[in-house]
């Protein structure tokens, strides 16, 4: 994913980026595990610390069905 809004005339661009990576695994009859990675970067057009940010997320699960 990527994202980019216009600041102003002459001011640059603000972005924001990111992927996402998961995977299921079916463990057995109604069991399944499931996983992922999602990670996003957000720039600031005038490199302002507080609206700048990194975040890595981690997502685990379990499905049962019966």
């Amino acid at each position: 994913v990527h994202g980019e809004v216009e600041a102003g005339i002459g001011l640059g661009k603000d972005e924001t980026g990111g992927y996402q990576v998961g995977i299921a695994f079916d463990v057995g009859p109604g069991i399944k595990l499931a996983g992922g990675i999602t990670r996003w970067e957000v720039d600031d057009n005038l490199n302002a610390t507080a609206s700048e940010n990194d975040s890595t997320e981690l997502i685990m699960g379990t499905v049962l069905s019966f």
